[in-house]
């Protein structure tokens, strides 16, 4: 959750080349701005239909991540420029971390290789039966 001026300051304790953040959002939520080293990467609208006071569960869940950041440690912003919750809702943070998974793409020999030896042997085990 966001402090009574609509700010959240995050140090990473680590190097890291991405950061995570996922927000709980109901028909209170309203507007932030995510700011990483002094530079805006992200703004938008954390508002959802969902009633007020559900559970985690029944609230809609987004997720940002952040990444091509410097493998570096880095300073984290997210603020609602609308502090008048009345008017303009609120942001709640549910959970933010900087363990992002990668996926890992094979690159073509990885893949091409073992399709080669595949058909290879097919081509091989046909020959022998003629």
């Amino acid at each position: 959750m966001l402090d009574e001026n609509g700010y959240m300051f995050i140090a990473t304790a680590y190097p890291t080349d991405c950061f995570c953040i996922v927000f709980a959002s109901d028909s209170n939520d309203g507007y932030t701005n995510v700011y990483v080293d002094g530079e805006k990467v992200w703004e938008g609208d954390t508002w959802a239909i969902n009633p007020t006071g559900q559970p985690i569960g029944a609230q809609k869940i987004r997720s940002l991540k952040i990444t091509g950041l410097d493998n570096d440690i880095h300073n984290i912003i997210i603020e609602n420029p609308n502090v008048d919750h009345v008017h303009n809702g609120h942001v709640t943070i549910y959970k933010y971390g900087y363990n992002c998974q990668q996926e890992n793409i094979p690159e073509f020999p990885t893949v091409a290789l073992p399709v080669a030896a595949i058909l290879g042997l097919a081509f091989f085990f046909q020959r022998r039966k003629e």
